[in-house]
């Protein structure tokens, strides 16, 4: 006859057998699991960046009538891999001259028509705009690095900096 005990060192539960010190056992019950550490819950918060953030109402101004090529990042706040090269695209918008390259971020959420019309369907996107237009083969989803998305820019003619 075997019980499971919980090892008091480590809190996981291990197999010992009923002729065991009663002290070190304890019966395993589903509504009594073994003790845990506690951690306490993080926050969740929105990506917080020195990249502009625009709303639908403003990318007209913003990306379509600038006069610099516009790398338009869109994410979102429970996006796991957004977080990732959320940082990536800040080191970018530090590196590039402003006169040559201006980086934005949208939030797909509040903005589906965005989203809708330059059909984003996966989440990190970036994508470069020039002369008002998205670039044709410019759409990149996924995670990427700093190195990656400086030869993607430059395929498009944004020179590196």
């Amino acid at each position: 006859n075997a019980t499971i005990a919980v090892d008091d060192a480590r809190g996981t539960p291990r197999r010992a057998e009923t002729d065991a010190a009663p002290r070190t056992l304890r019966r395993f019950v589903a509504s009594d699991p073994p003790p845990r550490p506690s951690v306490a819950p993080r926050a969740m918060s929105s990506l917080s960046c020195a990249v502009k953030e625009v709303a639908g109402a403003e990318f007209k101004a913003e990306v379509l009538e600038s006069d610099v090529p516009v790398l338009v990042d869109f994410w979102a706040t429970w996006c796991g891999p957004c977080k990732l090269i959320s940082k990536v695209v800040e080191k970018a918008e530090a590196e590039y001259d402003a006169a040559k390259l201006k980086i934005v971020k949208i939030e797909v959420d509040p903005n589906p028509d965005l989203v809708e019309e330059f059909g984003v369907y996966g989440l990190p996107t970036v994508m470069l705009f020039k002369d008002g237009k998205a670039v044709e083969g410019s759409k990149r989803e996924g995670a990427i690095n700093l190195p990656k998305l400086k030869d993607h820019l430059e395929k498009f003619g944004v020179a590196q900096p």
